[in-house]
């Protein structure tokens, strides 16, 4: 009998209205989703950008997983009953209704468009500042649903910032990270090497496994 209330109860929680739900968000919860649902498009606009200046492999595969996640976000925004900052131009391609989104999107296609050097570490950064602003908001929020859409699009910056410095490895360069401490970026690296998805170098501050483009 009380595995039978338990599986009603379930079944009662996953198919409650959206605004029933959207009550149990703080302002700082409907914040964070409006924050990561810009800045996984500034990720996928800057990418497509130096994509077409650039045909490497982060800049080919990589907006295809920013595009997932832009989504994902969208999908809690639709059930959480929040409108959507970006409204009928979120296929537009450069458009935040934020201004230090429009901001942070000029500035790393700028950066892109002196070197292909360049262009990877903008990558990186923005999986960098991804990382950080995910780990904040996961830390932050006992919301299920956020929690588990957070740690999801966590787990792929992961993966790219890997993916970003690898490619900056092949090219004798470095990346220092800017947001988070030298020593978790470094273990977040040697985790993506023990893993085998990652470079097993470190190009934190401090490190000699990188070096620098002469």
């Amino acid at each position: 009998m009380k595995r039978s209330f338990l599986l009603s109860l379930l079944v009662a929680l996953l198919t409650a209205p959206a605004f029933l739900q959207a009550q149990t968000l703080s302002q700082a919860e409907k914040d964070g989703l409006l924050q990561m649902r810009q800045e996984e498009k500034m990720a996928h606009d800057v990418y497509v950008a130096l994509g077409e200046t650039y045909p490497l492999p982060p800049f080919m595969h990589i907006p295809n997983a920013e595009k997932r996640h832009f989504n994902l976000v969208g999908l809690l925004l639709d059930q959480y009953e929040l409108s959507d900052p970006l409204a009928d131009r979120s296929q537009e391609a450069g458009y935040f209704s934020d201004p230090g989104y429009a901001k942070l999107y000029r500035q790393f296609v700028d950066q892109g468009a002196k070197s292909e050097v360049e262009a990877l570490r903008a990558g990186a950064e923005i999986e960098e500042l991804d990382i950080r602003d995910l780990q904040q908001l996961i830390a932050q929020t006992e919301n299920t649903d956020l929690r588990e859409t957070y740690s999801l699009l966590l787990e792929g910056s992961k993966r790219h910032l890997r993916a970003f410095t690898f490619q900056l490895e092949q090219r004798d360069a470095n990346y220092e990270p800017k947001y988070l401490s030298a020593t978790d970026f470094a273990a977040l690296l040697d985790t993506g090497a023990a893993t085998g998805k990652g470079t097993g170098k470190c190009c934190a501050k401090g490190k000699k496994c990188c070096k620098t483009r002469k």
